[in-house]
């Protein structure tokens, strides 16, 4: 092909597709996969290398197969009078899925209680046996807190119906009774170590107490009629809190 031919080559594809056509040619697709050998895949660089190493003519044949493939392939999926911007395309369905827990977090479904609260990755997690007794504070040596564990390292969950006829306030002062007598706890007789907070937005209170050497943070709240309690390593507390889900 001399530079005539190319010239013209171009000129047939600019006034082609001027017309605003609707389909392609005839033959026009048997053409251009004739003019493509058929050869395995190479890496993107290599790829341009030997596209910089052909003559001429064949760039300009290619380059001429290249555009007519993307303008018949526009009007196959917008279609006769139609550009980017005319209409939308459907959108295929998606379902909802649960959202991942971030890197280094393993999400987790009590059994015993049913909510579910991401953990460190590196904790052991020891399912509560049995229900959680009224009147006890929860750690580390009780079956019916839900454990998690690294080492030395706590965090305790649990959960218990309210009696009836108790109100918040008096669960919540029942509770701190309990902690009192806790190995690592706080006296119940000031309720100033506890703060009135919000927690998973319910009604509740917190407490910050050292255990061991380690800071510790305790939250205690009530949510549809049940008293909640998580509590343990302050730091591994408060990564866990913002997870948390009620059942």
């Amino acid at each position: 092909m001399n530079r005539s031919d190319e010239q013209l080559f171009d000129t047939r594809i600019a006034d082609w597709l001027e017309e605003d056509p609707t389909a392609a040619p005839d033959q026009a697709l048997d053409v251009v996969l004739a003019a493509i050998p058929s050869i395995r895949q190479r890496r993107s660089w290599r790829a341009l290398r030997r596209f910089s190493e052909m003559t001429t003519p064949l760039r300009f044949a290619l380059s001429g197969a290249a555009v007519l493939i993307l303008a018949v392939g526009a009007f196959n999926l917008l279609g006769p009078g139609k550009s980017p911007g005319a209409g939308s395309l459907p959108t295929p369905s998606a379902s909802v899925e649960p959202t991942a827990p971030s890197p280094g977090l393993t999400h987790y479904v009590s059994p015993r209680y049913g909510y579910s609260v991401d953990i460190p990755s590196a904790y052991q997690a020891i399912p509560a046996t049995e229900d959680w007794r009224p009147n006890t504070a929860i750690g580390p040596e009780e079956a019916g807190t839900d454990r998690f564990r690294a080492g030395t390292a706590f965090v305790g969950i649990a959960s218990q119906p309210l009696p009836d006829g108790t109100s918040v306030e008096a669960w919540l002062d029942a509770y701190a009774q309990s902690v009192a007598d806790r190995e690592c706890g706080a006296p119940a007789s000031d309720l100033s170590f506890w703060t009135e907070t919000t927690v998973v937005g319910h009604p509740g209170r917190s407490l910050s107490f050292e255990c061991g050497g380690s800071a510790g943070l305790e939250y205690a709240w009530v949510a549809d009629g049940r008293g909640w309690v998580i509590t343990g390593e302050r730091p591994v507390v408060e990564l866990m809190l913002p997870s948390f889900q009620l059942p």
